[in-house]
């Protein structure tokens, strides 16, 4: 966040020699490991982190760890580009169900809620302090994020698994759009949870009964739950709130909002009022992801080749449908070796018959 307000305000003379040297350095032609890009960075006074963006999009060869895939907090910041043509090739595959699940599984307990409505503060001081300026920015931003928000890539994603009403999508809910509104949303929203909370019996519900009880006892609109985390992260920008850790829990519950009204199906809502943190016992509010393949789905659908590759990947056609892969073509090949083959043998009781661990 502070890096945007210095960008904003012109005040970082890397992101400056990034902007004039980028096009006519040699920085295209070369392989960069991180340290490799920072020393790069601090000989030609350019930004490294903006310079590694920028190499990523027309690279031959991106290296990354999953979360750059995805984790749409990142791949929208980093990979969001892929040209078509490209070929994402999946490591240690096997892994990748579980990794697809976490990045659409959310944990809320209530000391994240209080985090959360202590962010919300912080919302609402930086817009008493906003100048003149900055909330006519405010309504150029909201007119942006509308324009943004017609686009129909957004509806074509939401239009296999969405709770809420196609039709909503094409307009930011008024209970989101003035900046007033906005903070009386988040208090609502996160007033519920906290509510919620308290209860204690265990409970297992889907997206939609938890929607329409949030819908009866807050009036929460679903379709403003989905722009509710775009509307924070340009808020941010515009009233350059540079506290991003403090604003952090409040975007992780907006995010949770997100999802539970964007799928129907492949979640389930799970409230647990005395879990086992390994530190306490608290009441913790759970949406889990039951579906890998919303995790790769994005990823199928941004290019034309996906290759899963593992050592230990089996059956093969069951996790292909686990994944969402299809069609898809199958190749097993079997391990040569030149060397003796050690067999290893597992002896569970000595000699007279006592355990051994």
């Amino acid at each position: 966040a502070q890096c945007r307000v210095a960008i904003k305000h012109e005040k970082c003379s890397y992101y400056k020699g990034y902007e004039e040297k980028f096009a006519s350095t040699e920085v295209t032609k070369k392989a960069f490991n991180i340290e490799d890009i920072l020393e790069f960075g601090k000989n030609n006074h350019m930004c490294p982190y903006f310079t590694a963006r920028a190499i990523s999009q027309s690279a031959e060869l991106v290296l990354c760890n999953y979360p750059y895939l995805f984790d749409e907090n990142v791949n929208a910041k980093v990979l969001r580009d892929l040209p078509k043509e490209s070929v994402v090739i999946v490591d240690e595959a096997h892994n990748l169900d579980e990794v697809c699940i976490d990045s659409k599984s959310f944990k809320i307990d209530k000391y994240l809620l209080d985090m959360a409505l202590k962010a919300v503060d912080v919302v609402g001081e930086a817009n008493d302090k906003a100048t003149g300026a900055m909330k006519s920015a405010v309504e150029a931003e909201m007119k942006n994020m509308i324009k943004k928000i017609e686009n129909e890539a957004l509806r074509k994603q939401l239009e296999s698994n969405s709770n809420v009403d196609i039709r909503k999508l094409g307009m930011v809910p008024g209970s989101i759009r003035k900046i007033s509104s906005f903070i009386s949303f988040l208090k609502r929203f996160t007033a519920f949870l906290q509510n919620f909370l308290r209860q204690k019996e265990v409970l297992l519900m889907t997206t939609t009964s938890f929607l329409n009880q949030m819908t009866n006892a807050n009036l929460i609109d679903d379709a403003a739950l989905v722009y509710a985390s775009t509307r924070l992260n340009s808020l941010m920008d515009v009233l350059e709130i540079a506290e991003a850790e403090e604003l952090a829990p409040l975007a992780y519950i907006l995010q949770f909002g997100q999802m539970l009204a964007m799928y129907k199906e492949g979640f389930r809502v799970i409230y647990e009022p005395f879990f086992d943190t390994g530190k306490t016992i608290a009441p913790v509010l759970q949406l889990a992801c039951l579906d890998a393949s919303l995790g790769l789905k994005p990823i199928l659908a941004k290019t034309n080749s996906v290759i899963l590759t593992s050592g230990t990947l089996s059956p093969l056609p069951l996790y292909a449908r686990v994944m969402g892969v299809n069609p898809f073509r199958l190749t097993s090949i079997q391990p040569e070796s030149s060397k003796d083959v050690i067999t290893p043998i597992s002896i569970s009781k000595a000699n007279d018959q006592s355990p051994l661990s």
